[in-house]
């Protein structure tokens, strides 16, 4: 740490009312730094958030995080604000550019979103010019910037209006030209007809271009409200000041410079919880209702249930069932409606083992003068959007996927602006290229790159997608399949949320239909690759799909020339009070009561509380007496009639009718429902008499 410091200096804040004199300890920024915490040799309490825990694994170390927090850091993505609370996170880099972006969801139209500034109502030393200040703001349903100090004064404002109850995303670049606020990466209100940009960015020039001062004040930014009495302009030299009004709603995915923000544990907050509370009652009974691998999206007034990547079904309970591409393998579907041709996203999970070239799918016009497509270049996931103008193309050069793991790849197109990330998407793992938020400068005035409207992806709904390979057909016979991807997985693939059928597993969705298609296989198989594979003992071979691997094997290190087991539960892997056995090898952890999971990170979902539960189970238990009651009083009732006629002498004839009856026996099968079990079963068959 001390490598990273460059000066000690005394640091006064004024609060109005005492001064607090403390060493003020600054280090170099880094303005686009990628955390790799997870590569310390050691875990650290920093390691993990959340109430993570850091554990040792063969591969490096590994937190296992709760439910509700994601990435290999268990960062917590979003954050409720209920009209009088504040959080503060990290200060913003003092340098340039700068790019923030955030997720939000405004409960009412008007509200302070982020604030950087003076952490005081007044100011003692006013004359020594405008004090740095940053704020975003929603006012009136519109979103605005204000920026105050030594390169001028600004303030910006988009011409949209942002709906309370609805997801919008704000875009906050600062480059030396100026500054530039973009609405839902302006991808949305194209369909209208619109011609220019300004219902979804607004731009400025720094009036002051010369002035080489940090345009950030170095202290921590403050999200929803002010830790403080609302700042007195005059007193810190600004022509305006941030908006009155804390905000009521909710704040997700801060993205700075390109590094997701933890929202779960600020370091101060006041009068806010993590998570967005709102939209988690939207669906239902609280995050319950989407079950432990769902999570309620879609805004207040479009709430729907989304499954994490690979489970599907009600309360996101089952599994996705992958499928293997094979050689010259493709799919093409037809779809039922079309998705939005300005705003788009692709999902999918992928598995392959090296550097592997091909396509993975492909949205296009009829014909071919737009599409989208993401595909591999030697392992590397790009996504490519081509139209009869332009070709752009983005990858996540710094992720290869050859690994032989499961990865999800999303990527989205937003009029101009392409983006492409895996798993998480945080830091290095996500790359955008954005050209609305370019500009030039002309005489003090900042104009955007790209002037005409972007070119609309219209699908083709008969030809337009494919997946793993584009077929050429020659009068109806399949003569090659082009830019096919072989020898790896692919699973639960979707298009802007919806899913696509992947066969033999699944041919029919609500979106769409597989027409075509050559190379799939069910499942993710692969050959033994142990196969004529020797270690040197003690070691043994251990098959990772598609990769020998001389190991002592999970839950088991090489200490000296011996395998010996690795007591996991010395890194008390058990989240949430729960217990931990080692097993030699692995480990189990046996939960609480309120918990469940591997090693006990979700909160375990209550019993269907439904209002007529339990009056209807009273009913049904005094139904089922009654009905006891009853076949016992009848079952009493033929046993003393049945002794009364044993008691009897036989008519005549009797013995002849009874004999009768034993003549002509029926056969009855039961049926069994082929589609529960394997065909050919054989049917049991039951010979009875026939009672006349």
């Amino acid at each position: 740490m001390i490598a990273w410091l460059k000066s000690v200096l005394e640091k006064v804040v004024d609060t109005n009312h005492t001064s607090l004199v403390t060493p003020r300890l600054t280090r170099a920024h880094d303005c686009h730094r990628r955390s790799h915490h997870l590569e310390e040799e050691s875990c650290t309490p920093s390691t993990c958030l959340n109430g993570g825990r850091c554990v040792r694994t063969d591969s490096g170390n590994r937190c296992l995080c709760p439910g509700r927090s994601w990435g290999p850091r268990c960062k917590v993505l979003a954050r409720t604000f209920s009209g009088s609370g504040w959080a503060w996170v990290r200060p913003l880099p003092p340098c340039l550019p700068t790019t923030v972006s955030l997720r939000l969801l405004p409960r009412l139209p008007s509200g302070l979103i982020l604030y950087s500034g003076p952490l005081s109502s007044t100011s003692t030393y006013p004359h020594w010019g405008p004090t740095p200040m940053l704020a975003v703001q929603l006012v009136e349903g519109r979103p605005q910037v204000v920026l105050e100090g030594g390169r001028g004064s600004m303030k910006l404002q988009v011409d949209t209006l942002l709906r309370p109850g609805t997801w919008h995303t704000l875009h906050l670049h600062l480059d030396a030209q100026g500054v530039v606020l973009m609405v839902d990466t302006c991808g949305r209100g194209w369909e209208r007809g619109i011609n220019n940009e300004r219902h979804c960015i607004a731009r400025a020039a720094w009036a002051k271009t010369e002035d080489t001062d940090s345009w950030s004040s170095g202290v921590p930014l403050q999200l929803g409200g002010l830790a403080h009495h609302h700042p007195r302009p005059s007193d810190f030299g600004w022509t305006t000041g941030p908006h009155p009004e804390p905000l009521n709603g909710c704040i997700s995915h801060l993205t700075i410079n390109g590094e997701l923000i933890d929202l779960g544990e600020p370091a101060y907050s006041s009068n806010s919880q993590k998570g967005c509370v709102p939209q988690d009652g939207a669906c239902g009974q609280g995050t319950s209702y989407c079950g432990l691998r769902g999570e309620c999206v879609g805004g207040l007034e479009e709430p729907k249930c989304e499954c994490a990547a690979g489970w599907m079904g009600p309360k996101c309970a089952s599994p996705t069932t992958p499928v293997a591409l094979r050689q010259s393998s493709f799919t093409k579907v037809t779809l039922f409606r079309l998705p939005d041709p300005y705003h788009v996203t692709l999902q999918l999970r992928l598995k392959l083992r090296g550097r592997h070239d091909g396509l993975l799918m492909q949205l296009a016009t009829k014909p071919d003068s737009v599409s989208l497509k993401l595909r591999l270049r030697g392992g590397v996931a790009c996504a490519v959007l081509t139209t009869e103008e332009t070709e752009q193309e983005v990858c996540l050069e710094s992720f290869p996927l050859g690994d032989g793991q499961w990865h999800t790849l999303h990527v989205g197109r937003h009029g101009h602006n392409l983006g492409i990330g895996v798993d998480e998407c945080d830091g290095w793992k996500q790359n955008d290229t954005l050209p609305s938020l370019s500009s030039t400068t002309d005489h003090g005035e900042m104009h955007g790159f790209m002037v005409a409207p972007p070119a609309p992806l219209l699908v083709d709904k008969k030809d337009g997608v494919f997946l793993g390979g584009i077929p050429e057909f020659v009068s109806l016979s399949l003569v090659a399949v082009h830019d096919d991807l072989t020898d790896s997985c692919l699973d639960d693939v979707r298009v802007s949320g919806e899913t696509v059928p992947l066969p033999p597993v699944l041919n029919h969705t609500s979106w769409g239909r597989v027409t075509t298609l050559k190379g799939l296989e069910a499942g993710c198989s692969a050959r033994d690759a142990c196969f004529n594979t020797t270690c040197l003992p003690p070691l043994t071979c251990h098959n990772t799909w598609r990769q020998a691997t001389c190991s002592c094997g999970p839950g088991r290190h090489l200490v000296g020339h011996e395998c010996q087991d690795v007591d996991e539960c010395l890194f008390k892997p058990c989240l949430h009070g729960g217990t931990c056995y080692n097993l030699q090898p692995n480990y189990q952890c046996t939960c609480g009561p309120d918990h469940t999971g591997d090693y006990c990170q979700w909160l375990r979902l209550p019993s269907d509380t439904h209002p007529l539960k339990a009056p209807m189970a009273i009913a049904a238990l005094t139904l089922s007496i009654l009905l006891v009651v009853v076949i016992g009083v009848v079952l009493t009732l033929r046993h003393h009639r049945s002794r009364a006629a044993r008691s009897s002498p036989l008519c005549p004839g009797d013995l002849d009718k009874g004999s009768h009856a034993l003549e002509a026996p029926v056969t009855i099968e039961a049926v069994t429902d082929l589609s529960r079990t394997q065909a050919g079963e054989r049917r049991r068959v039951f010979h009875l008499p026939v009672l006349q």
